[in-house]
């Protein structure tokens, strides 16, 4: 899907897993700009209570590492595409989407799981400029751990 961009790349994934990243962002061109949008649930691990149950500290030791193979694939990106990559956090946003150049695409089901034999729909969304609004909007509310204005990925 990157491949077909030429000017604009927008993932909204509020699910990110690491797999996402190596199927859809595998070459950028030098005038490609590349914005992936997750959610605060998956980024900011919420802490342990003072009397954690076994089940709350292996929820918990699942949620960091995810959470941290997440940030290694996003640092290699920044590190390979400084000036073009932006990794973002949301707590605005629910669905899957993805912009290529000015064509919305809303995601149906796991991203990581497309093209395997599971269940997934990829449906064309009016590309109007209330739709655009939208997605720009969780953007400009996201909370920004890697790109322009910060060039030192934040890691929680």
């Amino acid at each position: 899907m990157c491949s077909a961009a030429t000017t604009r790349f927008d993932l909204f994934d509020p699910y990110l897993e690491r797999e996402t990243f190596h199927r859809y962002l595998p070459d950028f061109t030098p005038t490609l700009r590349v914005r992936v949008v997750t959610s605060k649930d998956l980024m900011e691990v919420k802490s342990l209570s003072a009397s954690p149950t076994q089940n709350a500290i292996d929820k918990f030791n699942e949620a960091t590492q995810r959470r941290d193979r997440v940030v290694a694939v996003s640092e290699l990106l920044a590190m390979e595409y400084p000036d073009q990559y932006e990794f973002l956090v949301s707590g605005e946003q629910h669905d899957r989407h993805i912009r290529v150049d000015d064509e919305i695409i809303h995601l149906g089901g796991s991203m990581k799981d497309a093209g395997k034999s599971r269940y997934f729909t990829i449906s064309p969304i009016d590309p109007n400029e209330l739709n655009h609004t939208i997605l720009d909007g969780i953007i400009k509310k996201s909370d920004v751990w890697y790109g322009p204005t910060n060039k030192k990925h934040r890691k929680s």
